[in-house]
């Protein structure tokens, strides 16, 4: 009961504890989630029973193709944007089967901004190239400067892919076979992307997942998820506040 309680904190003193001090709360996040997702509050929490392992597409790595050097060595930082870029593809299973998806990240500051991607019912060689088209269309990136982190898997060294790099004027690197921190920033927005959005309800059909894929990239990761890592910010918000502030200083 309460007075025992009492009691047995008067005959204890030293117990007891001083009130540390207050850390101050995040910021409230929106009220209403836009994109396939609605309501935040209201969003359901993941059914188990269409939960699965996120899986990678069963590529064979060419035994002829040599690979780019290592140019990262795990230091996944960037000064300014367009510096840094990575990339990795994932699969999701449907009624109708595999979905594939490819994404292309910029590392400035660990802002985790989507800057391309690509999502089909296959995972040939289009499926990354596509996603470069996308990111080189909207960075419009400066040839010489920016290094394209990958891992192994044939999509990257391939004739088509390698060509397309180069003539953007990217440098190519790729971390250690079998090391997934080598690539743990994509490994992390993938991971992301399966809890807030993959596993929350089973697939019938690929455009739906497709179709949710791309609302969720543009009409929430980009512009309104918010970040501890980014002081709460989104990547969009993150990425424009930084790059405008840096002339100033």
């Amino acid at each position: 009961m309460w007075w025992r309680a009492r009691g047995r904190a008067a005959a204890r003193p030293h117990l007891r504890l001083a009130p540390g001090p207050r850390r101050a709360p995040p910021p409230a996040r929106p009220a209403h989630r836009p994109g396939p997702g609605g309501p935040a509050d209201a969003h359901p929490r993941p059914d188990r029973r269409h939960c699965q392992r996120r899986h990678r597409p069963s590529t064979i790595r060419d035994p002829h193709a040599i690979p780019a050097p290592d140019l990262v060595e795990r230091d996944f930082t960037a000064a300014e944007p367009d510096q840094l870029w990575v990339s990795d593809i994932t699969q999701h299973l449907t009624d109708e089967g595999w979905a594939y998806c490819a994404v292309i990240l910029d590392v400035y500051s660990r802002s985790r901004r989507v800057i391309g991607y690509s999502i089909a019912e296959h995972a040939r060689t289009e499926l990354i190239t596509n996603a470069l088209t996308m990111a080189c269309q909207r960075r419009h990136p400066t040839p010489g400067r920016i290094v394209f982190h990958s891992d192994h898997g044939a999509h990257y060294t391939s004739w088509a892919f390698t060509t397309q790099l180069a003539a953007a004027g990217l440098h190519a690197s790729m971390g250690t076979v079998g090391e997934r921190y080598d690539n743990a920033l994509a490994e992390s927005f993938f991971a992301t992307l399966q809890t807030e959005l993959l596993d929350r309800r089973p697939w019938h059909h690929r455009h739906h997942l497709e179709q949710a894929i791309f609302e969720w990239i543009e009409t929430w990761y980009n512009p309104r998820r918010r970040h501890s890592a980014l002081d709460y910010h989104s990547p969009n918000d993150y990425e424009q506040a930084h790059t405008q502030a840096a002339p100033a200083a």
